[in-house]
Parts: C-alpha cells; structure tokens; sequence
C-alpha cells in the first residue's frame, strides 16, 4: 500500500515538472562564443545547445552577433544558414526557417577568438 502511494506521489510530481516544462516562455536566450585555440588551431567554436520542448515551437527568432575577424570587429542581427543546426535531424536550419519545431539544436558564431552571439525566441504551443 505505501509503495503505492509513493508511486503515484512520486508519477504526480514527474507529470507536474513535464508541464511546467512544456510552458509557453518569452524571451528564452542561449549564448555561443568563439575562444582561443591553442597550437595550430586559432580558434574553437563554442556552440550553445538548446531544446525546444515536445508540444511547443521556437517562434520570433533573433540574434545579435559581434564578430571579430582579422583584428576588425562588427556586430549583426541578420541570422545566417549556419547559425543554428538541428541535431535532431542532423541539418542546418535555414535563415528563411521563422519557427523552430521541439527537437535539439545548437546556435554557433563564427569570427575569431572573442566572438560571441545571443539567440533569443519565444515558445509558444505548436498546435
């Protein structure tokens, strides 16, 4: 009887956490940066892993990019073909790709050593 009790105690809260993660979330962000490589790699990309949630989209995609290459620096907000692969699927999502289905994904920079770029989006339900 007590095994029981724990049981659905223990399945309640398991259901209670999905749900709160599965919420829709505005202005969720993940981070990338490029560091310093060492010998004779320059540089390492350090991609920001993210995941959208089962039953939810990624929606309102933007970045903010500051990109330094050859000792000049620049920032953008224009996402390019290679900023975010789908590691779900094993491809690169298109800049044109406004929404994200649930799935694993990885948001990267490119540039020298002190690069760095936010993506930021919002979750919504996928209907």
């Amino acid at each position: 009887m007590t095994n029981r009790i724990v049981s659905a105690t223990t399945l309640g809260l398991l259901l209670a956490v999905a749900a709160l993660a599965a919420q829709p979330k505005a202005n969720v962000s993940v981070t990338a940066s490029v560091k310093p490589g060492s010998g004779s790699i320059q540089a390492v990309l350090q991609p920001g892993e993210f995941a959208v949630p089962a039953g939810l989209k990624a929606v309102n995609l933007r970045v903010q990019k500051h990109t330094i290459l050859s000792g000049n620096a620049s920032s953008s907000t224009t996402r390019s073909d290679k900023d975010i692969y789908c590691v779900s699927s094993a491809k690169y999502i298109p800049a044109s790709q406004t929404e994200l289905p649930s799935g694993n994904y990885k948001f990267a920079v490119g540039g020298g050593p002190g690069s760095t770029g936010t993506l930021v989006y919002d979750l919504v339900p996928a209907k």
